[in-house]
């Protein structure tokens, strides 16, 4: 086998995924790479199981290339097919399925492909491989009709990715809440939400305002995955977090009211990181201590249960604290219930004004594989 001149531009690593209709193909392509010198990264590892979803294996794959600087990917399924429909809902990700040669070139010289989704059950290893070494080995075309479409693709894209997130902002109305201290739980429960949520808040706590402790911003790489997330700062000390919030990618971040740092203070620091910027308000706290910040902040959360632990019923006033509040804020102002929310009331603190809720243990308490069924019951609980 010839060694790869690496003449694509952009060359840098090659990830391999698939799923239980390639692995014997994956397994020879990894080998075969690795032997002409490609940096090939093995995206199925141990974990392989005969029920094995393409879905899923798309997915890991896309995480492999954020978490680690992008570069080339090669998905194998029965046609190839459902890798490319998957791949291509990813940002970044430019996936083309086929089934020669030539069709290869065409898709890296015309189309800037960077990942190729083979037939496993279409194909031999042979020819996947020669499909594989001549798809790498081929640059971007120069013509100035390919090099206008392709700018076109990457500005199409981002469109969609700014609607997405301009959308998400808007009319969420179910932010699941991780309220963990393994990250490897946390990892558990994203990879569940994965397709349903939008925003996913993470509940940061330090034992200085609450008596738990949770993970850190900075336990999540917020990269590879496809959600906006908001810091929930459960801590006497918001300041200290507000800059690890951002550089761990962050949307928004949510302070206590409580806290004995000054609030015009945090709520600068947090906007300063042009980051949008929430209270949360104990169940105790008289409503009217927010009135003069009102006009600063995009959101504001209604905690309905002691803040530090799930699985809490809602204090019995919080129906009212919150039409209450609706009649008090700026439309404009989002509000948001947060603790003791279930099946059993969600409805009713839709009625009673709220923009939306924060829910953990009514969503992830009980078989992961329920996730799914428990979100679209509440997601649809919550309707006026």
């Amino acid at each position: 086998m010839t060694q790869p001149t690496h003449t694509y531009p952009e060359y840098r690593k090659l990830y391999i995924g698939s799923d239980h209709t390639g692995y014997v193909a994956a397994d020879f392509l990894i080998q075969k790479l690795s032997e002409a010198g490609y940096d090939v990264r093995d995206c199925i590892g141990k974990d392989r199981s005969p029920e094995d979803d393409y879905p899923d294996r798309a997915f890991a794959m896309y995480q492999a290339m954020l978490s680690s600087g992008f570069g080339e990917g090669i998905l194998l399924c029965g046609s190839g097919e459902g890798m490319a429909l998957v791949s291509n809902k990813f940002p970044g990700i430019r996936a083309v399925e086929v089934r020669d040669k030539q069709e290869a070139q065409l898709s890296r010289k015309h189309n800037g492909a960077n990942v190729l989704c083979l037939g496993s059950r279409e194909l031999s290893q042979e020819e996947m491989l020669e499909i594989v070494l001549i798809w790498l080995e081929t640059p971007h075309s120069e013509e100035e009709r390919h090099k206008r479409r392709r700018e076109k693709v990457s500005s199409m894209e981002s469109a969609g990715q700014n609607y997405a997130e301009k959308q998400s902002f808007l009319s969420d109305t179910l932010i699941p809440a991780l309220l963990v201290q393994d990250k490897r739980l946390a990892f558990e429960r994203l990879q569940s939400l994965v397709g349903l949520a939008r925003w996913v808040q993470v509940d940061i706590a330090d034992e200085t305002f609450t008596t738990s402790q949770t993970i850190l911003p900075n336990d999540i790489d917020t990269r590879v995955w496809p959600f906006l997330f908001e810091a929930h700062l459960m801590v006497a000390n918001p300041l200290k977090y507000i800059e690890s919030c951002k550089r761990a990618g962050y949307q928004r971040v949510i302070f206590h009211y409580e806290v004995k740092e000054d609030a015009e203070k945090i709520i600068q620091a947090i906007l300063s990181l042009k980051m949008h910027v929430g209270i949360a308000l104990a169940p105790k706290t008289p409503l009217r201590s927010l009135e003069p910040y009102f006009s600063h902040i995009h959101s504001l959360t209604l905690v309905s249960v002691p803040p530090g632990a799930s699985g809490q019923e809602m204090f019995e006033d919080t129906l009212e604290r919150v039409r209450f509040l609706r009649k008090m804020i700026p439309r404009s102002l989002s509000l948001w219930v947060d603790g003791g929310v279930n099946q059993k009331n969600i409805s009713d603190i839709a009625n009673a004004g709220a923009d939306g809720v924060c829910v953990a243990s009514a969503l992830f308490e009980g078989e992961e594989k329920d996730v799914h069924k428990r979100f679209v019951a509440l997601k649809n609980g919550f309707v006026v």
